[in-house]
């Protein structure tokens, strides 16, 4: 078996392939070189997302982390009506997440952007 290795530059084009908006690479791309433990679970999220959601619009950002003062965290923006199966998969991505960085200074989760499709367009 083949181990694949994961790089932040490949990390980026594989989200690039899966139609997902970079939302300021160069900043996304610093932040992973910081938390390099997160590239394989956010490539598992991004593969696992997209085969799930296959029409909806996705972008990858920083976003300030509420837990704490100047914090930054990756997330996995999602356009997408709620439903409970989306609820559920949801939730599912997010407890592996959480599970596989439990011990990680870095983190990812997914979250649904109930804005605009056009705000996600920008």
């Amino acid at each position: 078996m083949i181990r694949r290795r994961f790089t932040t530059h490949s990390l980026l084009q594989e989200a690039a392939a899966l139609k997902i908006e970079l939302a300021n690479a160069p900043s996304i791309e610093r932040y992973l070189h910081e938390y390099p433990d997160l590239l394989r679970i956010v490539s598992h999220t991004l593969r696992d997302s997209r085969g799930a959601l296959p029409s909806a619009a996705m972008r990858l950002e920083i976003e300030g982390d509420p837990r704490e003062i100047g914090g930054r965290t990756l997330v996995l923006r999602i356009l997408q009506q709620v439903d409970s199966a989306l609820s559920e998969s949801l939730q599912a991505w997010n407890d592996r997440i959480a599970q596989v960085l439990r011990y990680s200074d870095g983190w990812f989760h997914v979250s649904l952007d109930l804005r605009s499709g056009a705000s996600l367009q920008a």
